[in-house]
């Protein structure tokens, strides 16, 4: 993962010299995180496992209202099945949210275009699973 970091760190100077603001977010070893709760509330092994291991925020330093972020993870059980909700909420407040299904391998990715400079808010949790959701936060400039 070394040489992962060490790309993004040339990304972000590349993009500086373009006048482009970049935020990358990688968890180069991700916890899972499993979503099954029986009906009293207790915890037990074996459910879906997710994760939320990138997240890419870029915005050109000069134009309002341009910013993206992409968020991407893993998601899956024996079969990688369901899909995974995704919640962004920005700086004005305003909040998206909206399932997407992952690749046949567990991977998945959503990305928001049209974004105010601030900071945002990242979360994720399994679709139809009332479990704690995993939050980062990311700045788009």
């Amino acid at each position: 993962m070394a040489l992962a970091q060490k790309k993004v760190k040339g990304l972000r100077k590349k993009a500086e010299k373009k006048g482009t603001a970049l935020a990358v977010y990688l968890d180069t070893a991700p916890g899972l995180y499993e979503a099954v709760w029986n009906e009293d509330s207790a915890f037990t092994p074996g459910g879906h496992e997710f994760t939320l291991d990138l997240i890419v925020a870029a915005s050109d330093l000069d134009v309002q209202g341009d910013g993206r972020i992409l968020a991407s993870g893993w998601q899956g059980d024996a079969g990688g099945s369901g899909d995974v909700e995704v919640w962004i909420q920005g700086p004005a407040g305003t909040a998206d949210m909206l399932a997407v299904t992952p690749n046949p391998d567990g991977r998945w990715v959503r990305t928001l275009v049209g974004l105010e400079e601030g900071n945002y808010i990242v979360g994720i949790r399994p679709e139809g699973h009332d479990v704690q959701w995993i939050w980062k936060t990311i700045g788009v400039r």
